[in-house]
């Protein structure tokens, strides 16, 4: 199984390039691994690096749940 790995930082640009990748998921079984790109300077202020990772995953699995049925049956997000 071939990996395409996604950098994504929720922005507008960053979905689009995790929606041009399930483009070939949805014809090939592939492994879409969405990595989280922190800014060097966090978007939500002063807030902590453990409360930026709990706003990561939550809205990484907001990705996977919304993205998944789109799948190719043999690829996994």
């Amino acid at each position: 199984m071939k990996n395409i790995i996604v950098p994504v930082d929720f922005s507008q640009e960053s979905i689009s390039g995790l929606e041009i990748a399930l483009l070939f998921a949805k014809r090939i079984p592939v492994m879409v691994q969405l990595v989280y790109v922190m800014q060097k300077v966090s978007e939500h202020g002063n807030e902590s690096v453990d409360t930026e990772n709990d706003f990561a995953e939550k809205q990484l699995k907001a990705l996977v749940a919304k993205y998944n049925p789109v799948l190719h049956k043999d690829s996994k997000l």
